[in-house]
């Protein structure tokens, strides 16, 4: 079985993926880590972004300075657009093609559920046709957020704002849902719920 779980910052994702991790030894799939392997030297996505932003946003290494990356998009909306459906559909096609190995070496049936996680979604499920079983949103109200990221990260309000900004509003979220998980209370409830669902 293939799940997408998603849902914004400090909905408690991470802790929901190292349940599934240890009670279901689910195989798990980051966007973020995946877009972060899109963007070292040599692949499509290095590639992709030196080109919109160019030799400034370079190490002395020739790897991206994340630091560079995130002070000229902070201040440009557009190209964070740009950027952004550049990058996406490589994350997404390189997800599937972790999909695709995953089910293809696990001929032992040792891992029966592959998980794969992100804060950002697609528009529109079409174009994610195929890739998963069931989509899962995990949902927090922005207070209990707010609160979590703070004591959690250490974010300040300005920062929490920022990142909320820019993800998607929670109607997105529940439009592209099958499952919708409520985890504004203990970390105990949480898995229960999953504990029922699967």
């Amino acid at each position: 079985m293939v799940i997408f779980i998603f849902g914004g910052a400090g909905s408690g994702k991470s802790l929901l993926l190292d349940f599934l991790k240890k009670r279901y030894n689910a195989c798990i799939i980051e966007a973020d880590k995946t877009a972060h392997e899109l963007y070292e030297p040599g692949n499509t996505g290095y590639t992709a972004v030196r080109n919109l932003l160019g030799s400034q946003i370079l190490n002395e290494d020739k790897t991206l300075d994340r630091k560079k990356m995130a002070e000229i998009l902070y201040k440009d909306a557009a190209l964070i657009k740009k950027i952004n459906s550049v990058i996406h559909p490589m994350v997404w096609k390189s997800i599937n093609n972790k999909i695709d190995n995953i089910k293809n070496m696990n001929t032992q049936n040792t891992q029966q559920l592959i998980v794969v996680e992100a804060a950002l979604i697609p528009k529109d499920r079409k174009e994610l046709e195929g890739m998963f079983d069931e989509y899962w949103f995990l949902y927090a109200d922005e207070k209990v957020r707010r609160k979590r990221l703070k004591e959690s990260r250490g974010y300040t309000d300005d920062m929490i704002d920022n990142i909320i900004s820019k993800q998607p509003e929670t109607k997105d979220y529940i439009r592209l849902c099958d499952v919708l998980i409520e985890n504004n209370s203990a970390y105990s409830e949480l898995e229960e719920k999953i504990e029922g669902l699967l």
